[in-house]
């Protein structure tokens, strides 16, 4: 055989030994990302063990499985864009025809329940006893999978959307199982959301200054502490104290990342109720409910509301047709939200 060939040969054999190991991708605790390649030789709720290291589940972000189908690419990008029913049936099929391996098989699982999760945190009606259903089917499947503990806080979620507050403390109390970074700050911060959209604003401000006094050194917590401070602001706006309020939301939305699209929303949000409340409209549109609806517009349910409150607002600031189409939006694109509910019963 020719010495080009016999290179082109060998190139060959080790691309396809490369292809077939199982790969993790991972943060190192001083925030650098490495990717391990090799074995999988055990997966818990708490690591991953690949060629003998172990991995702790809160460092990695992603898993690649040998034996697993290209088309879960195709499957995760269905599921980044939103298309959450598409990417449900993808990986429904995918799993068919994946055979017998029990970490894959447990990934398809995790990935439609995932999907489903976040259509009943999107849009809760119809879709939270399904996502029960497939939370249930998971655990039953795989209690000690390394998807435990990430589907044990996306099922808080799915319950705190859907006012099941016991159940969601039920789910967040789990993240105090581990000592990992962060996992005591993001388990009080849950309970300190759930405690404000109960009302219980002196509870919530005492769990949330919890979390931003936390004296916690690792990145992990300081995009917790931002979120603390949003609802803690959000709290005290509904306690009557709006200076208070305003000047720490004000703030935080000055420190909290840009792509942090979720709590940005929430924030602008309250901004916007805080100028509502000083009878400044025009600056509660500008600097509050468009920011949501232009920019930070990710998350349904914040800007089902930014768009009600702007049809309320902008017929009298003389943008009356331009309210006419906010409520066009909300009522097409949000038919099943409680915003919409509300504008359509007048209350």
């Amino acid at each position: 055989m020719k010495r080009g060939a016999m290179l082109t040969l060998g190139l060959l054999v080790l691309a396809g030994s490369i292809q077939a190991a199982d790969e993790v991708e991972y943060r190192t605790p001083d925030g650098k990302y490495k990717v391990a390649r090799g074995d999988i030789t055990a997966e818990t709720s708490k690591d991953v063990t690949i060629k003998n290291e172990k991995i702790p589940i809160y460092l990695i972000e992603s898993v690649k499985y040998d034996q697993q189908s290209p088309q879960i690419v195709t499957a995760d990008s269905l599921f980044k864009q939103g298309r959450y029913d598409d990417a449900i049936e993808s990986y429904k099929e995918i799993g068919k025809a994946s055979g017998d391996n029990p970490k894959l098989q447990a990934r398809l699982l995790n990935s439609v329940f995932e999907s489903m999760a976040e259509k009943a945190i999107a849009e809760p009606t119809g879709n939270y006893e399904e996502a029960i259903k497939w939370f249930g089917r998971l655990n039953d499947a795989y209690p000690e999978s390394r998807h435990y503990y990430p589907a044990q806080e996306l099922i808080g979620r799915v319950h705190l959307a859907n006012g099941k507050y016991q159940e969601a403390a039920k789910a967040f109390g789990t993240l105090k199982d581990v000592d990992w970074p962060g996992y005591q700050e993001k388990a009080t911060l849950y309970q300190g959301i759930a405690q404000v959209k109960q009302g219980n604003n002196t509870a919530a401000i005492s769990d949330l200054d919890r979390v931003i006094k936390s004296p916690g050194t690792d990145p992990s917590i300081e995009p917790l502490r931002g979120a603390a401070e949003i609802y803690k602001g959000v709290a005290l706006f509904n306690s009557g104290q709006v200076d208070e309020s305003e000047k720490l939301i004000r703030a935080a939305l000055k420190k909290i990342p840009a792509d942090s699209y979720e709590i940005k929303a929430v924030g602008r949000n309250a901004l916007g109720d805080i100028l509502v409340k000083k009878q400044m409209p025009k600056e509660a549109m500008l600097e509050g409910y468009m920011w949501v609806v232009v920019v930070y517009n990710r998350t349904p349910e914040e800007v089902a509301k930014a768009l009600y409150n702007l049809t309320q607002i902008m017929p009298g600031l003389g943008y009356e047709d331009r309210g006419k189409m906010m409520q066009a939006e909300l009522q097409g694109t949000y038919p099943n939200s409680s915003w919409t509910k509300k504008l359509t019963s007048g209350s």
